[in-house]
């Protein structure tokens, strides 16, 4: 059986943004250990600076619907 690595890149309307690929494991790990149903996609940014561009590109697109 081999290793599939998860894809981070969720482009739905709920989606929560992670600077890195360790921050979404830590997340999905957590909503598995308590039972939180993941109603949220995860999405890594690669960094702060790249989640700050996405999350004000995320928000103009908003605004602008």
């Amino acid at each position: 059986m081999g290793n599939k690595i998860k894809d981070f890149k969720h482009e739905g309307p709920k989606v929560l943004l992670t600077e890195g690929v360790n921050d979404c494991h830590v997340i999905s790990a957590l909503c598995k250990h308590y039972n939180i149903p993941e109603t949220f996609g995860l999405y890594e940014c690669g960094s702060d600076e790249l989640a700050l561009k996405r999350l004000t590109g995320l928000l103009s697109h908003t605004r602008s619907n």
